[in-house]
């Protein structure tokens, strides 16, 4: 069964827009619905219904693989603020700052502001810039806090102070402040390296005699909203592109040209798209697949319009898999983004055989297709590295788009659609799409 072009490439946005909505993903499926009544067939909207049930339980999925500091932020909204308790609790003598009983009156009148305020806010005191933060601020550290209370300003922001530093030196040498706004930093704070945004100013802190003693910087952290404009803007792009797509394989040529652009691989460093048609279901499911690999953590993003819709109707990359055939109960590739002109074959065959003992492709779609569940392929770089290993090849690197590492996870994600003549989830009766879909391990709004 061969459904709507459009409505493949509307597959597509609701999966893409997950990470945007995940924090009022229960209003998902009552706004989707609402926009779309009229716009619809009634086996159309029954076709959305399924999909949104299977991106929130996507959502679900990247909750559980990406830590939230939500769970910090509980902490800091607490009627009783901690930190100045914690502040009390150091042994202030070990660092530079000496015993917190011979503390100048000046460092005490600082540090008393930084801790009043509700504001995020740091301190950065004397030549180590040791620092002294309030409750607000307790997110911003994550999994340093409380350990980094006191530590040297390099200790702790080692990761971004090539950033940092030179601020702090005009600070201490000129006296006066900075002012940065929205501004990108690779932080580890939660275990693994994340993209985040903040708006921040160093201002500094004098002494009666006018001499620049430390640095107070009030923090606002922009990581959710900057990453969530970048996202709107791709799905205004592929919604662009959709407005001449006729077939499903233009549609997903188009979705993949989207992708593929420079500046759209933050969130998704490599994309693969596989059909299957209603005579090629594994014998358990009825269904269409689409595998779709994405990754997922704020420059300007391309421009969409009908002129981009040109790119998909060249023999490129993105149509260059027409060769493949289709045969008995498989998958195959119909689109792909961030791979080059030939994708490798270990990363996207042009055809997965779907049967429970194939071995042919790292990514388990057929148990994504007949258990309708959404499968989670860890570490995926690990595993092709193991299988070129015992095939004695040379393992491909899977791309990481704008960052320096490759993915670490990768979602296999069916979307079952349900037909006219059922509109159950009926696994005889239903053609699915399967996405493929690496989530970021940096993209801290994920």
């Amino acid at each position: 069964m061969l459904i709507d072009p459009l409505i493949v490439v509307f597959l597509l946005f609701i999966f893409y827009l997950i990470p945007v909505l995940v924090s009022s993903k229960s209003s998902i499926s009552t706004k989707l619905q609402l926009l779309l009544k009229e716009a619809l067939t009634d086996e159309q909207q029954t076709m959305v219904q399924d999909i949104i049930h299977d991106a929130q339980l996507l959502s679900n999925v990247w909750d559980e693989a990406i830590p939230k500091r939500e769970l910090s932020l509980v902490q800091s909204s607490s009627p009783t603020m901690v930190m100045p308790g914690l502040v009390d609790s150091v042994d202030w003598s070990t660092t530079a700052l000496g015993p917190r009983d011979q503390w100048s009156d000046v460092l005490k009148s600082a540090v008393g502001m930084v801790l009043d305020s509700r504001f995020p806010t740091i301190l950065f005191w004397g030549d180590e810039l040791n620092v002294i933060y309030n409750d607000g601020y307790i997110p911003i550290f994550g999994n340093k806090h409380p350990w980094v209370l006191g530590k040297t300003g390099y200790q702790a922001w080692g990761e971004v102070w090539d950033t940092l530093s030179p601020m702090f030196d005009r600070v201490f040498s000129e006296g006066v402040a900075t002012w940065c706004e929205d501004v990108q930093l690779i932080m580890e704070r939660f275990g693994y390296l994340e993209e985040v945004y903040f708006t921040w100013s160093h201002s500094p802190y004098k002494g009666p005699d006018g001499e620049v003693l430390g640095v107070i910087a009030p923090n606002a952290e922009t990581t959710a909203r900057i990453i969530s404009e970048r996202r709107l803007l791709v799905m205004k792009e592929l919604s662009d592109v959709s407005a001449n797509v006729r077939t499903v394989r233009h549609a997903c040529e188009a979705v993949a040209s989207v992708l593929d652009r420079p500046n759209n691989n933050k969130d998704i460093t490599f994309s693969l798209i596989y059909i299957i048609d209603q005579q090629q279901q594994p014998s358990s499911s009825s269904s269409t697949t689409t595998p779709h690999v994405t990754r997922n953590n704020k420059d300007a993003m391309g421009r969409g319009g009908a002129n981009n819709t040109k790119r998909t109707s060249k023999k490129s990359r993105h149509n260059h898999h027409r060769h493949a055939p289709y045969s008995s109960s498989s998958a195959v590739l119909y689109a792909s983004s961030g791979l080059g002109d030939h994708p490798p074959v270990d990363v996207a065959p042009s055809e997965i055989e779907l049967t429970e003992t194939s071995t042919i492709s790292l990514w388990p779609v057929y148990e994504a297709i007949s258990t309708k569940k959404i499968i989670i392929v860890d570490d995926p770089q690990g595993k092709i590295n193991m299988q070129a290993t015992g095939a004695g090849g040379t393992p491909t690197s899977l791309p990481g788009g704008m960052w320096p590492e490759p993915p670490r996870q990768v979602a296999i994600v069916p979307i079952m659609v349900a037909t006219q003549n059922d509109t159950s989830s009926s696994s005889t009766s239903a053609s699915s799409s399967s996405s493929l879909s690496s989530l970021s391990s940096k993209t801290s709004s994920s």
